[in-house]
Formats: structure tokens, C-alpha cells, sequence
């Protein structure tokens, strides 16, 4: 649907698929950070998204416009959801 949105804003260049593909993928380095930090600090944090992002299947799997790189994306926001950050106050 969001790829559809950009086709119809952009021009019907297949790559804009695979950008907002890799737009999905990449809203996932934050909640994987927070995650980290809350429970091993902000050092540890910072290493974990440079291992993470030093994974080439991970950019294979987020930039070939499927659902893949979506489904790496939940298990970190579920992850922070689970932690507590999203609690209602």
C-alpha cells in the first residue's frame, strides 16, 4: 500500500518498492536500541546496532520490497512493547 502511494506520487520506478521497503526495515534501529539500553546500557546499545546493521542479510531481506525485512521489524517494537516503554501513565 505504501509502495502503491509513492508509485502514484513518484513515477512507476520498481525501485521506490525496495526504498520503502528499507524506510520500514529501518524503523525498527530505535526500539532495538531502546530495548538494549534499558536493559544493558547505552554502551552495549550502541554495539548491538553496529552488529546489527554489519549484517548484510539484514539489508538482503529489508530492501527486496516483500515482507521480509516488515517481519524483522516486529519482534524489536513487540520487544519494546514487552519492557515496558509504551506504558500508559
Amino acid at each position: 500500500m505504501a509502495a502503491g502511494l509513492v508509485f502514484k506520487l513518484l513515477g512507476t520506478w520498481w525501485g521506490w518498492a525496495n526504498l520503502v521497503s528499507l524506510v520500514f526495515f529501518l524503523s525498527c534501529l530505535y526500539p532495538l536500541f531502546r530495548v538494549v539500553e534499558k536493559f544493558h546500557g547505552d554502551r552495549t546499545a550502541w554495539w548491538s546496532l553496529i552488529f546489527f546493521l554489519s549484517q548484510a542479510l539484514i539489508f538482503l531481506y529489508a530492501g527486496e520490497a516483500g515482507t521480509d525485512g516488515f517481519v524483522s521489524v516486529l519482534p524489536s517494537g513487540s520487544g519494546l512493547h514487552a519492557s515496558g516503554f509504551w506504558k500508559i501513565r
